[in-house]
């Protein structure tokens, strides 16, 4: 039998796919803009009478499924690995129940089998030779895959095919329903607050030509690109591709020239970006995606001299500990791969790992210092103090490695917003030294 006659037989409705889940199942879709479009979900959502019980797991959402919906929890569960805007209200009221992963163990945790699922969701771009493309995400879509009792993809002829280890054979996917449907993007980033500016101008001197970078998304990465332009022979080495990657290639500041590995390509494990990043990754041979347990592995991020990580965070404590994902015992966000490539930036010669967060935030009860004491009472550590190395405010850049905890809550106060540099002096003095 040809591929073509399998993948006809495997074919199936919405419908049928829906009634594959049954009360008491694990369903865990692909990350990010791997996971099906609304209408599996949707058909899904409407058996909510007769499901009961069934836990949802998923990390980075980004479409608003209808489980997600308030009153539905006797019949949805929802447990992800990492926390977007659609599930903060969640964990304000305690509807969701998070499942701590990192980047480099999540594959682990399901090809242990750790993590068991039921039925797997995902998206792929229509087979070619017998084989799918896992587009815009691999992360941990191939360790699911192999987990998943049942698996469903929807085939997607939007969905961009992009190189490297990104293909999955029909044989290894149990259902296809076909749906054509518009893949989600971003805008573009167009406008930059002072912070954000005084932050990136003070990051920008550090980075090198043929230095190997490491970006998250947001504000603060794309006023970086823009203060690099002069910088040659860039390499990427990422989880996700930075917005602004095709005009660092097509620049010719972006070369990946000089990597030890993957010479002349950018590597990532995930995209999430605007059109242009969409054109720019498809059927392109200088990109390529990989699993996390790859691309985010210390082994593999240390191989790469200079190479430069930077990250954002929500609070900073005066011994260099980080949390970027909870506010006190209240999810924000996730880990994702932030400690692996601060551990693994760490190792790698002349690496440099830079943490960034403006010296305040906003809350209901008006400004708070981002700069701490200590943590709040439940907030998870993402970063460990002994690996935290720059940290970043739009007050000014400190480097922690090697300083004392005296040390550390010196430099930290000293880029620390004005109005609360006292309180952290005195706080530090209670904290450190004798009385």
């Amino acid at each position: 039998m040809g591929w073509q006659e399998k993948y006809k037989r495997k074919l199936i409705s919405v419908e049928d796919a829906a009634k594959l889940v049954k009360s008491g199942d694990v369903i865990l879709s692909a990350l990010g803009l791997g996971e099906p479009s609304m209408a599996i979900p949707t058909a899904i959502t409407a058996r909510k009478d007769e499901l009961k019980n069934v836990t949802v797991g998923s990390a980075l959402q980004i479409r608003p499924y209808p489980w997600y919906e308030k009153g539905l929890e006797d019949s949805f569960i929802i447990s992800p690995g990492f926390a977007s805007v659609l599930l903060r209200s969640h964990f304000r009221e305690k509807r969701a129940d998070f499942v701590p992963l990192m980047g480099m163990t999540v594959s682990e945790m399901l090809l242990r089998r750790i993590w068991k699922v039921d039925v797997a969701l995902l998206m792929v771009a229509p087979p070619e030779k017998g084989w799918c493309n896992l587009g815009l995400t691999n992360f941990y879509t191939k360790e699911l895959i192999k987990n998943a009792n049942i698996v469903i993809a929807e085939v997607n002829d939007q969905m961009p095919v992009v190189y490297g280890q990104n293909w999955v054979h029909i044989d290894d996917i149990d259902y296809f329903v076909e749906n054509s449907t518009p893949i989600p993007a971003l805008p573009p980033v167009i406008a930059y607050s002072e912070v954000e500016k005084a932050i990136a101008s003070h990051i920008a001197p550090l980075i090198k030509s043929r230095d190997n970078l490491q970006l998250g998304i947001g504000a603060i990465p794309s006023a970086i690109i823009n203060l690099i332009e002069d910088r040659a022979d860039l390499g990427i080495v990422t989880e996700m591709f930075p917005l602004g990657l095709p005009d660092l290639v097509e620049k010719g500041i972006v070369s990946n020239k000089y990597k030890p590995l993957h010479p002349g390509v950018s590597v990532a494990t995930f995209v999430i970006g605007d059109q242009k990043m969409y054109d720019f990754v498809t059927r392109n041979p200088s990109v390529e995606l990989y699993p996390a347990r790859y691309t985010n592995s210390v082994e593999f991020i240390m191989q790469h001299p200079n190479m430069v990580s930077i990250n954002a965070a929500i609070e900073i404590d005066l011994k260099g500990q980080i949390t970027a994902e909870t506010v006190g015992f209240r999810q924000i966000s996730g880990t994702g791969g932030q400690f692996d490539f601060a551990v693994g930036t760490f190792f790698a010669e002349n690496g440099r790992y830079i943490t960034v967060l403006p010296s305040t935030r906003n809350t209901p009860e008006g400004k708070v210092s981002s700069i701490v004491p200590h943590l709040q009472p439940g907030a998870t550590v993402t970063v460990h103090p002994y690996f935290t190395q720059y940290v970043c405010t739009e007050n000014g850049i400190v480097n922690l490695t090697g300083r004392s905890w005296r040390q550390r809550a010196d430099l930290l106060i000293s880029i620390a917003h004005p109005d609360f540099q006292p309180e952290l002096k005195r706080a530090a003095k209670n904290i450190f030294y004798a009385i």
